[in-house]
């Protein structure tokens, strides 16, 4: 559990206190949702915790760092620097931290649009970050009490909410976004 208090200490000094009790309350739902479905409990913590830790920089600083780091974004992720945080902080992670297991780095990549084909870890951050306790929308309720029971289920209502949002802001769907759609 050291590297749980390591990134925390971390994240309190980079964040914003909104976003860090966010970053925390999405890490312990995060474990709670791993051990009820057989997921690595720190694994998910861990992936939880490092999610949002991208967005403090400026939209100018993560398109930089996806060039340093070499990410190609697509049309619609230039076009929408709210997706930039998920795809370059888990490099920013991984070069302050020296390691990332490929698993986390992929449920963080993922948080934001989902995919075809989730793995377990996948769909724990992916609904824990949505679900988490200073979080409040329409119809949440109902999906935190199906995340008891059924976590594809619960999974299936996040990503509705999230293209329903996407939808009224009048933002482009991403290709990842509606492969998951297709595949649930």
């Amino acid at each position: 559990m050291g590297i749980i208090l390591e990134v925390q200490r971390w994240l309190k000094e980079r964040m914003d206190e909104n976003l860090y009790i966010h970053s925390i309350s999405s890490a312990e739902l995060a474990g709670e949702i791993a051990k009820k479905y057989g997921a690595s409990e720190e694994k998910a913590q861990l992936a939880c915790l490092i999610h949002d830790c991208a967005k403090p920089y400026t939209i100018k600083d993560q398109l930089g760092f996806a060039k340093s780091f070499n990410i190609q974004l697509d049309e619609i992720e230039k076009n929408n620097p709210s997706l930039l945080h998920a795809l370059i902080g888990p490099e920013i992670f991984e070069k302050t931290f020296g390691v990332i297991h490929p698993s986390v780095k992929r449920a963080v990549r993922l948080h934001t649009t989902g995919d075809a084909n989730m793995e377990l870890l996948d769909k724990v951050v992916y609904v824990a970050d949505s679900l988490e306790m200073n979080r409040h929308y329409p119809g949440l309720v109902q999906i935190r009490e199906k995340v008891r029971w059924d976590i594809d289920s619960a999974l299936f209502l996040v990503l509705q909410h999230k293209i329903h949002h996407t939808m009224e802001n009048r933002r482009q769907i991403h290709p990842r976004v509606l492969a998951m759609w297709n595949w649930l």
